[in-house]
């Protein structure tokens, strides 16, 4: 997924790395380079993503509430108008292909 965000973001745009995959992911730097990007790292507590699975298998959040809008990925820059725009609680971007 990693060499795909480097060719979907924009030039001077940023990419927030949040977790890792299972195996190392190879692509060429070039893009990067080429578009004179910002790669952050992100390590959110490491024990969260558990505590969080178990509060949303349980039912506890009203995600009807908080996820107000569910967009397709290729309408990415509509779900970050809509926030901007204080319109949207939160929006999830749903991929169409793997």
């Amino acid at each position: 997924m990693f060499p795909q965000t480097i060719d979907l973001v924009r030039f001077h745009g940023r990419v927030l790395v949040v977790g890792m995959p299972v195996k190392d992911v190879e692509f060429l730097p070039l893009g990067i380079v080429n578009k004179e990007l910002q790669i952050y790292g992100v390590f959110l507590m490491k024990y969260a993503m558990d505590a969080a699975t178990r509060i949303l298998e349980a039912g506890l959040l009203p995600m009807d509430a908080i996820v107000t809008h569910r967009l397709p990925l290729a309408k990415v820059h509509e779900g970050l108008d809509l926030a901007r725009r204080g319109e949207a609680a939160k929006v999830v971007l749903v991929p169409t292909e793997f």
